[in-house]
C-alpha cells in the first residue's frame, strides 16, 4: 500500500523510487515551473532531507523561500 500524496487515491500507477525520491533537476524544474506559472513571491519548503534553499534562492532572487520545521507553530 502506498501513501496517497505520492500516488494519490487510485491504484493504477507503481511506486517507484522516482516517485519517493526525485531526482534533484526533477524538482528544481518543477519547482520553477509553478513558481513562473503562479508568480510566486514566498515558497514554503517542507522535508525531511535537502531543503536546496541555496539552489532555489539562486534561481529566484525575488521569491522567499522558507524552511519549515517541526518547531514551526503556524497559529
Amino acid at each position: 500500500m502506498a501513501s496517497p500524496q505520492c500516488l494519490g487515491y487510485s491504484n493504477y500507477r507503481k511506486l517507484t523510487k522516482e516517485i519517493c525520491f526525485p531526482p534533484k533537476d526533477e524538482i528544481v524544474s518543477h519547482t520553477y515551473r509553478v513558481v513562473m506559472t503562479i508568480g510566486a513571491k514566498s515558497v514554503f519548503v517542507a522535508t525531511d532531507n535537502d531543503p536546496m534553499l541555496n539552489v532555489l534562492q539562486a534561481m529566484f532572487q525575488e521569491v522567499c523561500f522558507l524552511l519549515m520545521s517541526k518547531n514551526v507553530n503556524l497559529k
